[in-house]
């Protein structure tokens, strides 16, 4: 298992009430496979990614990575670094160097830099910088980033969000190809019913419970 979640609660409290976003939530999620997240806005979907990406605490129960606690790593950056990124909803990308420039500053190899930015429709932007880009466009961009970095462990929040069917179609094509190549586990929250048809797991959020 690359995570398990035992019996997880996560408040926010503010001055007159306190409104419980997960609620005793415990769930394996399987490693080398696609687990899929689903759930209306506001169900806790990117509250849990913050989670599982150690970002933001639990209010009670504990979140294993690998069999460590979370809360228990010394170094997360590291971890980070090396093993486990995440795709927000807000794209992180380098505003000071251009697409192509970006996907190098993670990972020299320029095969695969060729590769994400063909099956990421971005090879006719390669020269452009990321405040030239649309928003899809910038999505894609950061989404590259972090496949070109080939972490063990991908967390992807709402990664079709920004863009057309078609294009959303072929992301979904690629993130699938990838993930089986390099065995990669990937975790994605979505509202995109297209990701259901490559998902290993299909967890749903409603009223702060997780059910499979």
């Amino acid at each position: 298992m690359i995570y398990e979640l035992i019996d997880v609660d996560k408040l926010f409290r503010s001055k007159s009430q306190a409104v419980k976003i997960l609620d005793s939530v415990s769930v394996k999620i399987p490693e080398g496979k696609i687990t899929v997240v689903s759930g209306p806005s506001g169900s806790g979907k990117s509250t849990l990614l913050n989670i599982l990406f150690g970002i933001e605490d639990v209010t009670h129960g504990e979140v294993r990575y690998r069999g460590e606690l979370l809360e228990e790593v010394d170094d997360l950056s590291s971890i980070w670094r090396t093993d486990l990124s995440y795709l927000t909803q807000v794209p992180q990308t380098l505003e000071y160097l251009r697409v192509r420039e970006n996907l190098e500053f993670m990972n020299p190899d320029s095969e695969l830099i060729d590769e994400i930015l063909d099956k990421l429709a971005l090879s006719k932007l390669w020269k452009s910088y990321p405040s030239e880009l649309s928003g899809g466009e910038h999505q894609r961009l950061a989404l590259g980033m972090l496949l070109v970095k080939k972490p063990r462990t991908l967390l992807l929040d709402e990664p079709t969000a920004n863009l057309d069917q078609g294009t959303a179609s072929k992301v979904i094509t690629f993130l699938k190809e990838v993930q089986k190549r390099e065995g990669m586990s990937l975790v994605i929250s979505t509202h995109d019913p297209k990701f259901l048809d490559i998902a290993d797991l299909t967890l749903s959020i409603v009223n702060g419970k997780l059910t499979s």
